[in-house]
């Protein structure tokens, strides 16, 4: 059975985190669980309410219109909050659902970055087969017998859960920008370098210029400071070539180590 997730990215620090077993994603799954079955069940209970209000449902009558808008947006509503609930969260949160976090763990790629929207949608889409014939047995005897105690959602997809309780995002970061720095090749490296030397000397959209074609290549997003004045843009890109030039010098295997987190519960 694989304990840890190693990562080695190139020329990049090692980091070490524990893999997350059975229990803690039982925990994780049973705090989720009743988490979106009271959401879902609160947008029920006052969808039908608030329908009985407006005058659109007549209860003492007996009779309901199981097609009328309504209903669908009541049953509907209750249904989307709890099929969406896990790949929705996922995204937004970086693979940290309430109860996953509640249980000190998050989903990872199996390299170690964030999982990718990609991935959560394949392993979420594969609950349907993990959750047959009930209780989800399937998902269970395969986290019974695989390495890393996964899924079939999770080798679909390519992801693992790990523990996450002193990891955090900020190791998580530094794994995804040295995975950007390792996309440059020794000519855009000495670009890179070049180009932070001569920063002040250039003019202001030359300098700009030459930034966004190396973060481009690098598969670094800059939209954001896009969406910036023009004054303020030329220290942001700066600060993001630094930060793309600090992990690409960081020395391979320099012996540093985020330690792994302990199980939670």
């Amino acid at each position: 059975m694989e304990k840890q997730l190693r990562v080695d990215a190139t020329e990049a620090t090692e980091l070490t985190v524990d893999i997350a077993g059975l229990g803690a994603r039982s925990l994780a799954f049973i705090t989720d669980w009743h988490l979106r079955f009271l959401l879902a069940l609160t947008w029920f209970i006052g969808s039908l309410l608030a329908f009985k209000e407006l005058r659109f449902m007549d209860f003492s009558s007996g009779e309901f219109d199981f097609a009328g808008l309504p209903f669908l947006m009541t049953v509907g509503g209750a249904l989307a909050i709890y099929l969406l609930y896990h790949p929705v969260l996922e995204t937004i949160t970086r693979g940290r659902t309430p109860g996953k976090r509640f249980a000190g763990i998050r989903v990872a790629m199996n390299d170690g970055r964030a999982p990718t929207a990609g991935a959560i949608f394949i392993r979420n889409l594969f609950r349907i087969v993990d959750a047959t014939p009930g209780l989800y047995v399937v998902g269970f005897m395969s986290g019974l017998f695989t390495a890393r105690s996964v899924r079939l959602g999770d080798l679909a997809a390519g992801t693992v859960l790990v523990y996450d309780e002193r990891v955090g995002k900020k190791a998580f970061d530094e794994i995804a920008e040295t995975t950007r720095a390792s996309r440059l090749g020794s000519g855009d490296q000495a670009i890179l370098t070049e180009l932070l030397e001569r920063w002040h000397r250039l003019a202001p959209d030359r300098r700009i210029t030459f930034a966004r074609q190396i973060l481009k290549k690098a598969g670094v997003k800059f939209s954001d400071i896009d969406a910036q004045k023009t004054k303020a843009q030329g220290p942001l890109f700066r600060q993001r070539l630094l930060k793309l030039a600090n992990a690409k010098r960081r020395p391979s295997g320099s012996g540093d180590q985020v330690e792994p987190a302990r199980a939670a519960a």
